[in-house]
């Protein structure tokens, strides 16, 4: 069995070779999990423009909050991504919710 050290330094290992914006690494159900994510904390009104950028440079892994802005950039993230042409299952979005909404 392998130790989770090792699983770590493997993932380490593997982040710190991330070529561009869409490397991966494998996760043992064999998902193709991104290396890189683009954050969206403090982007304001701008939110939706820039994430579609992003999906454009070849972001896969989004992270977002709840409390972000009220959690107007989850819908900023959301009309990015519909607009984006791009399949839902190709895209990993990543949040954080509030300790009063779990």
């Amino acid at each position: 069995a392998e130790s989770s050290s090792t699983t770590v330094k493997s993932t380490v290992q593997s982040t710190a070779l991330a070529q561009n914006a869409s490397s991966a690494v494998a996760l043992r159900n064999g998902v193709a999990l991104p290396v890189l994510g683009f954050g969206t904390y403090r982007l304001g009104r701008q939110a939706q423009g820039i994430v579609a950028e992003a999906l454009k440079a070849g972001y896969r892994l989004i992270d977002t909050a709840q409390v972000y802005d009220q959690g107007s950039i989850e819908s900023a993230v959301g009309a990015a991504l519909r607009h984006s042409g791009l399949p839902r299952s190709s895209v990993f979005i990543s949040t954080k919710v509030w300790r009063s909404s779990h």
